[in-house]
């Protein structure tokens, strides 16, 4: 004999979320008592079924919608009100500045130049990382997916404005900045694990 015991809570009005809708998605997955914590505001059933089954990821998106001069005023205040939005006219060439704008806004680029040992660093080509992926690992697999393994990455020297020394030793996990140069050293004999 199965107790459900399923308990919702929010910290919004949960008017038009189907609870027994919801109730039964957790029945299916086996889960029969739970306290169910809302915090997004308007969830659909759709959300809630990839939250509970854990296999999707949302990621950010940058909505560009064309051809706003054919919208009525309402639509177009409804559009943006909205965040992640970028209204364009591609006829009229309206906000073709903006939609650059938000894309460079969105994805937050930063040049990173390589540096042979005993050379001068290449400043005529930079290495671009985007948002989220700012560190001397992310370089490495940039370059190469085999630099950034731990047994074969020594270390790295790095300058510019990330460490406080011109050089600084640093590790695969250090944050880079916008134009540091990062010189990056191997082992000899790479680290190999011991029965």
């Amino acid at each position: 004999l199965w107790f459900r015991r399923i308990h919702f809570t929010s910290t919004f009005n949960l008017e038009g979320f189907d609870k027994h809708l919801a109730t039964d998605i957790l029945a299916d997955q086996r889960i029969r008592n739970a306290e169910v914590q809302l915090r997004e505001k308007d969830i659909t059933i759709e959300r809630f079924i990839d939250a509970v089954t854990g296999n999707i990821k949302y990621i950010p998106a940058l909505y560009i919608c064309n051809k706003v001069d054919k919208l009525s005023y309402k639509q177009f205040e409804n559009l943006v009100k909205k965040p992640n939005y970028v209204l364009i006219s591609c006829h009229r060439d309206w906000n073709m500045k903006g939609v650059r704008e938000a894309i460079y806004n969105a994805l937050k680029p930063i040049r990173v130049y390589t540096k042979r040992p005993k050379t001068a660093p290449d400043l005529n080509n930079a290495i671009v990382l985007c948002k989220g992926r700012h560190t001397v690992a992310d370089l490495c697999r940039s370059i190469h997916s085999s630099l950034a393994d731990p047994n074969k990455f020594y270390y790295a020297n790095v300058w510019g404005t990330s460490v406080k020394f011109r050089p600084q030793r640093v590790g695969l996990a250090h944050i880079l900045q916008d134009e540091d140069v990062v010189q990056v050293m191997l082992r000899r004999h790479p680290v190999t694990a011991r029965s």
